[in-house]
């Protein structure tokens, strides 16, 4: 996965996906709760940091972690460019080496990316603080031509929705809410954008 992100990092923020991800930042805000100037998160699957940079002003911090160094790089450039203090970004390995705990934990489309889903939830419910929210927008069911020009693809054509309460569950979260953010075409594929909160359960 990361050498296909490598490759596309510098074009990968298309004017549709800079105005999808503005919508979905106006749209999940909602759901971030009171607060929030108090409050840290990690973004799981940050990419080039769009979506961050955009809560940054919200949020006391953010850490954003992804698998893609040039990804990582375009992040650094951009928030190095936007002066923006309450940004870190990590590499993958990052949460196995941390103890740092989270008010918030969200993702925006990666999660359909992560082979073993159940295994990136439990480790996220181990950083997440009790009562603390987990925020995961992804791919709803897609035909698997969605990701047919996606070299090696070993992911998951979306996740319905009982499919997401169920991992949701198994990791210890109970699902709360749930909204369809986008609905979209790409490669002739009509694919929606869900997003799923849940809570951190006792």
């Amino acid at each position: 996965m990361s050498n296909y992100f490598d490759e596309v990092a510098k074009v990968w923020n298309t004017e549709e996906r800079k105005n999808r991800t503005f919508t979905i930042y106006e749209k999940m805000f909602k759901y971030l709760g009171e607060g929030l100037k108090e409050k840290k998160a990690l973004e799981i699957g940050s990419g080039d940091g769009l979506l961050a940079t955009l809560l940054s002003k919200d949020l006391k911090h953010i850490d954003c972690m992804d698998t893609s160094l040039k990804m990582r790089e375009e992040s650094l450039k951009r928030i190095n460019e936007m002066k923006i203090k309450n940004i870190s970004i990590n590499d993958e390995n990052f949460l196995e080496n941390s103890n740092e705990k989270y008010d918030i934990i969200y993702s925006l489309t990666a999660f359909h990316h992560i082979v073993d889903v159940d295994a990136e939830l439990k480790l996220s419910r181990e950083h997440i603080k009790e009562n603390g929210k987990i925020i995961i927008m992804d791919l709803d069911t897609v035909s698997p031509d969605f990701h047919k020009d996606f070299p090696n693809f070993d992911g998951h054509d979306g996740f319905s929705r009982e499919e997401m309460e169920n991992y949701f569950k198994r990791a210890s979260f109970i699902p709360k809410s749930y909204e369809i953010l986008w609905n979209g075409r790409s490669k002739e594929i009509d694919f929606r954008i869900f997003l799923m909160e849940g809570i951190c359960a006792k």
